[in-house]
């Protein structure tokens, strides 16, 4: 294991915490409290700011010019400061309390790509699905338990997505102009202790995958051989970003779990060594709900 020191920092003790993201532009963290459906962002100055979201379920955030574009309950909403809460598409309702949104990320063309969970975790009824820039939704990836950590390589040729229940990473090959996955591959069937989380990848390449339940980050080569581990703290880190200006810190969130834990969903950081890749945030417009539509999907 790689001994460095990580820092547990002030901020509210979540129940899930997930979806850390660094908004390069405002030198901001955020992140979201799933269960308590909260919205925390952390200044440069350290200071924390949270917003209360009348969603179920809030799976991920990404900052917009007048709010916030929300991965939420079954689908996508926008919580805008002038007219609160609209909800755009909501693809995935026909499954109804089996299913919810789980993680997401921006591809560096600005489309969301967002992953649904079984809820019991036992069922194969989650998809991957594709916001594109006009506000459309299409389902790429069906099939699939608990969509969840994705990621680029460095040159946007490769795509990312941890499976988590099973406990598979899985790659693409990623066409950044069509924003489309073609020749599916299984990185690793055989990640580790606890359960694979969230993901980023790094400026050379590796993938860093949190393991729920496993208290500790992995660092693993695009190949899926273990490169570093790092204990943490705690039982139950969920998702992990780079930060900072010079993409250089490791942020991770974390989750309350069973029995209790002094720092159990606290926000850490630590000092990888190495740095990491820009986060994207969604590039193109929030549309009122009868603007959406959804696309038929393919396997």
């Amino acid at each position: 294991m790689s001994a460095v020191d990580v820092h547990v920092l002030d901020t509210p003790a979540c129940i899930l915490g997930e979806g850390p993201f660094w908004d390069a532009d405002r030198s901001r963290l955020s992140w979201v409290d799933i269960d308590a459906s909260r919205l925390f962002w952390r200044e440069p100055s350290g200071a924390v700011d949270a917003m209360q979201v009348s969603a179920g379920a809030l799976s991920a955030a990404f900052p917009a010019d007048d709010g916030w574009l929300l991965v939420m309950d079954h689908g996508f909403g926008f919580q805008s400061r002038s007219q609160g809460l609209v909800t755009l598409a909501q693809p995935e309702t026909e499954m109804g309390v089996r299913l919810r949104m789980n993680d997401a990320a921006c591809d560096a063309s600005g489309r969301l790509w967002a992953g649904s969970m079984s809820i019991s975790g036992s069922e194969p009824i989650g998809s991957l699905l594709r916001m594109d820039l006009d506000g459309s939704v299409s389902r790429v990836v069906t099939g699939l338990t608990v969509a969840n950590g994705m990621g680029w390589s460095p040159d946007g040729r490769s795509f990312y997505l941890v499976d988590s229940i099973p406990g598979l990473l899985w790659s693409w090959r990623f066409e950044p102009d069509e924003g489309t996955l073609t020749e599916r591959y299984l990185v690793s069937d055989d990640l580790g202790p606890g359960i694979p989380d969230g993901l980023t990848v790094d400026a050379d390449g590796c993938l860093w995958i949190a393991f729920f339940g496993g208290g500790l980050i992995r660092r693993f080569s695009p190949s899926g051989a273990l490169a570093a581990e790092f204990p943490l703290p705690l039982l139950f880190p969920t998702s992990v970003c780079f930060g900072d200006t010079g993409l250089d810190t490791l942020y991770v969130t974390s989750a309350q779990g069973p029995e209790p834990e002094p720092h159990a969903g606290q926000l850490l950081a630590l000092d990888p060594g190495v740095s990491g890749l820009p986060a994207h945030s969604f590039g193109g417009r929030a549309i009122p709900p009868s603007a959406s539509r959804t696309k038929a999907g393919q396997p």
